[in-house]
């Protein structure tokens, strides 16, 4: 399961980034930093599945913001777009909704958007 290794390297890495006290409550911190310092490799079933809890918030808050954006927004936009653009004649369109580079081309500009409102992608053509 988890080595000694793993979970300081997980802890230095939440502490350099300043996860480690926004995202951890008292508790969990307890836990974790406890485990690694007892436990040479966590053999417990039950410690593991809350040490993975645990480690699964702290990566998921140490994503970036367009990471973040990426994985919901991106591929949704480029799907409608496609969808659009092959319903105007053009047939090539069809394999936008599944270019990685054209949904982070669209996170982008998104993110960059001087004048987005919540960070919602508002155009006229996608209404």
């Amino acid at each position: 399961m988890f080595t000694r290794r793993f979970l300081a390297s997980v802890r230095v890495r939440a502490i350099r980034n300043h996860v480690w006290f926004k995202v951890l409550d008292h508790q969990e911190r307890g836990i974790f930093r406890l485990s690694s310092i007892l436990f040479d490799k966590i053999k417990s079933v039950t410690l593991g599945v809350v040490l993975m809890k645990i480690v699964k918030k702290i990566r998921d808050s140490l994503k970036s913001e367009f990471s973040t954006k990426l994985g919901s927004f991106g591929p949704s936009i480029a799907k409608k777009l496609s969808e659009l653009a092959v319903t105007w004649g053009n047939s090539a369109a069809r394999n936008w909704s599944n270019d990685l580079n054209f949904a982070k081309y669209l996170t982008l500009l998104n993110m960059s958007n001087p004048f987005n409102d919540n960070n919602q992608f508002k155009a006229v053509f996608l209404i």
